[in-house]
């Protein structure tokens, strides 16, 4: 995971990530999100 110093550098660091049903999750913070989707999948997916 890359985060940035008080220089401006990124700082590569290591990170543990919680697991549920054999899944790795990330967990966005809720200002990061939009309440509806960017695109359809339809889009995403070019179908």
């Amino acid at each position: 995971m890359a985060t940035y110093g008080s220089d401006g550098a990124a700082v590569m660091r290591r990170v543990s990530l919680p697991v549920a049903d054999g899944k790795t999750l990330l967990l966005v913070p809720t200002g990061w999100a939009r309440p509806t989707l960017f695109i359809s999948a339809g889009r995403y997916y070019g179908t």
